[in-house]
């Protein structure tokens, strides 16, 4: 199979000799005649022995693509999409900043802490802190069932948006020496102080209801559509001006419904259009206005009668849970296994210029996938069927349904595996062992002159590189 070099990276005037320099050959399946008409890698030139890199390629693709205007915009496009519907004041803390900048953002958590104070001191509270013990109170024999440990790996991918492909697409419009360690911190540190946040408003909300009704709190706890759609409006009907409280409640939902969605669809349409640019790019508007009708036309049936029942028939099956547990695992395994961690530890060392803490170079290669398989077994082995509410268990025909729509999305793993070790030419131990060696080589020291980083991607997205000051060239 014919195989072709690429060499990606930044101008600069003086190279560090002690960088690491990283090649990459990229493998593609599929017929010569294919890899010939792909345009996607533009000519470029290759710096000259004074540092100087001529470019002699048509860099129109680039600006098609764009990219962010600055880092503000990419961290707070990373926080909106790991908070979502929990944080709800992201757009107007986003507003403040933009404004005021780090003068107010101070502010900002007191502001907060502060509006938690009055929610949970607040006369009309009664049994708010019933709510708050509830919520901070561990009850270890739920350990002994999958259901918290799946919930609880669900909770972790989705808040912070972990194999979603929505971060992903976000940072590839980012510059190659982008720091998004950085940015990383600051979303992962404001998302678990909105979850606790949220939580505790929440429970506090719930003990106020169970101490109206006589009841427990643990009676009163729903999860799921009920929680927002039933309890909470419910709590706001009893606050002066109900009508207006009602109001701006559900346009919050549905402004933050939709924020979430952005990002969602955009990891989607990013992924298309980087794999058949020439395509898609063109007419990328029209592909995602079709994108949007089709969801649109997918979500229809939720909102009918029986529309509660379809919605968490999706929402345990194909939305979260196995799904999700199952494509984390194998991205797991192919970064720190196939890959290799500590060849990804030097690839952030050469974009970002900082070494990776061991506990990261552990947790990638042996704590990840050690937690992922064991709660996926446990999930199988103590499996449940599925019920809504108390009362409903599901048909069989339904569960049936529902497990064909987890295996539509998981089954593409194994199955695109299989296609390569059959259609690559070769034994189908050669090609077992092709597969599982990435085409990349480390060399101790970076040629002076030259600059090239790593591209983990597919030769089709190969002209993806660039963008932003980077260039390719190919030998």
């Amino acid at each position: 199979m014919a195989e072709k070099m690429y060499y990606w990276g930044e101008d600069r005037d003086q190279v560090d000799a002690d960088q690491a320099f990283i090649e990459f050959k990229a493998k593609s399946v599929g017929s010569e005649k294919r890899r010939e008409s792909s345009r996607a890698v533009p000519k470029m030139t290759v710096s000259s022995p004074q540092g100087k890199v001529t470019e002699v390629g048509n860099r129109e693709e680039d600006t098609e693509r764009g990219g962010w205007d600055n880092k503000l915009d990419f961290l707070f496009s990373c926080i909106s999409v790991s908070v979502g519907l929990g944080n709800t004041t992201s757009s107007w803390d986003h507003l403040r900043y933009r404004k005021h900048r780090w003068d107010t953002m101070g502010a900002v958590g007191l502001s907060d802490c502060r509006l938690a104070a009055r929610l949970l001191y607040h006369p009309a509270w009664l049994g708010a802190c019933d709510g708050l013990l509830y919520y901070v109170t561990p009850r270890w024999k739920e350990l002994l069932s999958p259901g918290p440990w799946i919930d609880g790996a669900t909770q972790i991918f989705f808040a912070y948006s972990i194999g979603t492909g929505a971060l992903p697409a976000l940072g590839s419009y980012n510059k190659f020496h982008h720091n998004c360690y950085k940015d990383a911190l600051i979303t992962c540190i404001v998302n678990t102080l909105t979850c606790l946040l949220a939580g505790c408003v929440t429970f506090s909300i719930l003990g106020h209801i169970a101490s109206e009704q006589g009841t427990e709190v643990s009676e009163v706890v729903k999860s799921g559509p009920g929680l927002v759609f039933l309890t909470y409006p419910e709590v706001v009907l009893k606050l002066p001006g109900a009508s207006m409280w009602a109001i701006i409640f559900f346009v919050m939902l549905l402004i933050l419904g939709i924020d979430s969605e952005f990002c969602i669809v955009e990891s989607f349409i990013t992924g298309m259009v980087d794999n058949w640019p020439d395509l898609l790019r063109p007419h990328r508007n029209k592909f995602t206005i079709a994108i949007c009708v089709m969801m649109f036309a997918l979500g229809i049936p939720m909102v009918t009668n029986g529309g509660v029942y379809i919605f968490q028939l999706m929402d345990f099956y194909s939305a979260s849970g196995m799904s999700i547990l199952w494509v984390c695992f194998f991205q797991t395994i192919a970064i720190s296994w196939i890959f290799g961690a500590q060849k990804f530890c030097d690839c952030i060392h050469q974009m970002m210029g900082i070494r990776m803490n061991k506990f990261w170079y552990i947790c990638w290669v042996v704590f990840a996938p050690v937690i992922m398989v064991f709660i996926f077994v446990f999930q199988c082995v103590q499996y449940k069927p599925l019920k809504y509410g108390s009362d409903y268990e599901y048909p069989t025909w339904a569960e049936i349904v529902g497990m064909c729509l987890s295996l539509s999305s998981m089954i593409w793993i194994p199955v695109y595996a299989l296609y390569y070790v059959l259609v690559t030419p070769g034994s189908i131990k050669e090609n077992i062992l092709k597969g599982l060696k990435p085409n990349i080589k480390l060399h101790p020291k970076l040629p002076k002159g030259e600059k090239s980083a790593v591209i983990p991607m597919s030769e089709s997205s190969a002209g993806l590189i660039t963008k932003n000051n980077s260039f390719l060239s190919q030998t």
